[in-house]
């Protein structure tokens, strides 16, 4: 007691430490946040990877729905494209009759294409070539060629035949199919059938001991007219 102060002390209380928690239970503490935080993650990634297959699929289904349309686009393009050559080749035409020692044979030209013809009396043969507006004779692909070669029916289709049969994959490029023609029994070949008619149709049919070739160099251009042409081909057995 102050002997100056008229009041007595006040009671002195001391600052007790806060004991705070045991280290053991701070141990547990770290241990289940850390475990928390692995599971949130967990969550997180599997919701991601959800997320992200999902949007793959859908994106995958987009695409094959996008590649279907294209592809039924196309035939039913091409079915038009056809149809219309049909519809012209009966109407736009003009007939061309090679001389009687060449076969006399017929064929149904657009009206619109040029035609040039060789004929070689020497061994009754006769090529042709048509194109739409002019024929350059020096073009790698024609629309149209067509000719009766003094040649064996087996022999002028040896080389297609290797071609259709080759067993491996990367080199057979060229289907094969029989064919009647004006009556008369024949084959085609659709695809490579040289190295400078990536995709192109060659037709043969014997006629005695000759053989009628028409081809068209390009399938994407000239198909539907070049159908039609053989369609209403009239060839003399």
């Amino acid at each position: 007691m102050d002997p100056q102060s008229p009041y007595p002390d006040a009671p002195q209380v001391a600052n007790k430490p806060n004991p705070g928690l045991p280290a053991s239970d701070k141990t547990k503490l770290y241990k289940m946040l850390l475990l928390g935080l692995g599971v949130v993650s967990v969550i997180l990634l599997i919701t991601t990877l959800v997320f992200y297959s999902r949007a793959f699929i859908n994106s995958g289904q987009l695409e094959d729905a996008k590649n279907a349309g294209i592809t039924s686009g196309q035939k039913s393009q091409k079915e038009l494209d056809e149809k219309a050559a049909l519809e012209l080749a009966g109407k736009d035409i003009r007939s061309y009759t090679a001389p009687d020692f060449a076969g006399g044979f017929q064929l149904n030209i657009p009206k619109s294409w040029s035609l040039t013809v060789t004929p070689d009396a020497s061994n009754n043969t006769i090529t042709g070539i048509a194109m739409p507006d002019l024929v350059d004779t020096k073009l790698a692909i024609y629309a149209l060629q067509f000719s009766l070669r003094e040649l064996d029916y087996e022999a002028a289709k040896k080389p297609y035949d290797k071609l259709a049969n080759d067993p491996n994959p990367l080199k057979n490029k060229v289907t094969k199919e029989e064919v009647t023609v004006s009556g008369i029994k024949g084959v085609k070949y659709s695809g490579q059938i040289t190295a400078k008619i990536p995709n192109g149709t060659v037709i043969l049919v014997p006629i005695r001991d000759k053989t009628f070739i028409i081809q068209t160099d390009d399938n994407d251009k000239y198909l539907s007219v070049y159908n039609a042409i053989v369609q209403n081909a009239v060839l003399k057995p």
